[in-house]
């Protein structure tokens, strides 16, 4: 009789093995076929999960995936629920795709409800802060999107997509230096692609802010007149001095990458000479961070060739191609930098 209940016993597990590595090698094929835009029969193999298990949360999951993707949002949002409701380990995931059908419905308060709790549930998923951020940015609630940023930064700083909507809003808020940081930062991160370009050239124009060439004799400077007034100030009036001095004879000489890489070595450093006795996610993160890039020299170069790729100059390429050593080191400094934030 007790060898009867241990092989009964052992059957079962067996099963219960056997029937579980059933459903993950099924959803793994639905991922797939997800995968190569075969949606419909996506969708049919997670339905024949749910046959067996209704609650099977990486089913569900996956069937709300496959339906947003189809822009079936209300289907999507029932699965999510149920993900949702079980307080499974991948639920954060769920709430990420609820508040983004909510917010595809035109629903964008829904939505941030929907990520709030998505972030309270699991605090260290960052894209959940970010399409947080987003959501509020396009509704030009710029404070809470500039909250919701900052707190994804914090855990996980090298999501690219962040420190670019974070120099969009800066700009947006005509807060010059806190864009140009922001996208300087996005720029070490991703310094090619459309993306790339884009922000590259909101750099220059933010560069050439307010200081114009009248003709070969004239340079006009308009400087803000509360310029005294921003803990930013200092830097920005000294960026348009630069700027203006690309048009005298002293640079004449001079190519757009050196005139580019000297502007922002003399930016960073101001910055982090004016420091002391700031505070601020700005001065605690962008700052410290690039003032510390443009006191090492070797560091500083491989920085400046790497985020002026996007402009295509063949020099640079040229650089780029026989310091692949030096790039590598860049971006070991930049992933062992140790934020004090």
């Amino acid at each position: 009789m007790m060898n009867k209940f241990k092989l009964s016993i052992a059957c079962f597990f067996l099963f219960s093995v056997v029937f579980s590595q059933s459903f993950k090698e099924r959803i793994s094929n639905g991922v797939e076929l997800h995968k190569s835009g075969k949606y419909d029969e996506a969708i049919k193999v997670y339905e024949s999960i749910l046959e067996e298990d209704a609650k099977h949360p990486e089913a569900n999951y996956e069937l709300a995936l496959t339906y947003s993707v189809i822009k079936e949002y209300d289907k999507a949002i029932k699965y999510c629920d149920i993900v949702i409701k079980s307080k499974a380990d991948i639920s954060h995931l769920a709430y990420g795709v609820k508040g983004a059908c909510e917010d595809y419905q035109g629903t964008p308060e829904k939505a941030i409800k929907t990520f709030k709790q998505g972030i309270k549930f699991n605090p260290n998923y960052h894209q959940l802060h970010y399409s947080l951020a987003l959501t509020s940015y396009n509704l030009r609630k710029f404070e809470d999107a500039e909250e919701a940023l900052i707190s994804g930064i914090k855990v996980n700083p090298y999501h690219t997509s962040s420190h670019m909507l974070m120099g969009f809003l800066k700009y947006d808020q005509k807060e010059r230096s806190k864009s140009l940081l922001a996208f300087f930062y996005f720029l070490l991160l991703e310094p090619e692609g459309s993306r790339a370009n884009q922000v590259f050239q909101l750099i220059e124009q933010q560069q050439k802010h307010g200081v114009q060439k009248e003709d070969n004799m004239n340079i006009s400077i308009s400087v803000n007149s509360d310029f005294d007034k921003n803990d930013f100030g200092t830097a920005e009036m000294m960026l348009q001095l630069l700027e203006a001095s690309k048009h005298t004879e002293e640079n004449e000489n001079k190519s757009e990458f050196e005139m580019f890489s000297n502007t922002n070595n003399s930016f960073f450093k101001v910055l982090g000479e004016q420091r002391k006795g700031k505070k601020g996610f700005f001065w605690d993160f962008y700052v410290d961070f690039f003032y510390d890039l443009s006191k090492d020299k070797q560091m500083y170069e491989a920085y400046s060739h790497h985020v002026y790729q996007s402009k295509k100059d063949d020099n640079n390429s040229e650089w780029i191609n026989a310091n692949s050593v030096q790039i590598e080191k860049l971006i070991f400094w930049l992933k062992t930098y140790k934020h004090t934030y």
